[in-house]
């Protein structure tokens, strides 16, 4: 068993919780984080190249891709 899983337990017994639940708690909690992060780099991307929505960026980089190959630039 490993230091982390033994202090989850640890943990867990203090507060009551199972070990099950709060394990599958703080994953759950892990991966809403990522997830949230993401997002706010999505948002990012969106307000600097100026435009609204995931669409829009991905037509225009298609537009500006098709007009690089137009004019032999990859």
């Amino acid at each position: 068993m490993s230091i982390a899983e033994d202090l989850i337990k640890k943990i867990a017994n203090d507060l009551g919780i199972d070990f099950e639940e709060i394990t599958k708690e703080s994953l759950k909690a892990f991966l809403q984080e990522k997830r949230r992060k993401i997002k706010i780099d999505i948002l990012g991307i969106l307000d600097r190249y100026k435009v609204l929505l995931q669409e829009n960026l991905r037509k225009r980089f298609l537009k500006e891709k098709f007009q690089s190959i137009l004019h032999g630039r990859t």
